[in-house]
């Protein structure tokens, strides 16, 4: 499996230890409005939490992070 990280346009491949995995993205096509919704606030609130951590974006997180991080 290929993954595209959007930001850089890196290709990288992860092996699948099964053959009976089966991957489907799909696309609606439906149109979200996002003024007048919660969604400016969530970004602000990933920016905000990225910020605290140390990352230029949440999605830089590794799983040692997250580890770290949890705290329930």
């Amino acid at each position: 499996m290929e993954i595209l990280k959007g930001e850089s346009l890196e290709a990288i491949h992860i092996p699948l230890k099964s053959e009976e995995v089966v991957i489907l993205i799909t696309n609606s096509n439906v149109k979200h409005q996002l003024t007048g919704s919660e969604y400016p606030q969530r970004r602000q609130q990933c920016q905000t939490a990225a910020k605290l951590l140390g990352l230029a974006s949440l999605r830089d997180a590794t799983m040692e992070d997250l580890k770290s991080w949890y705290i329930f």
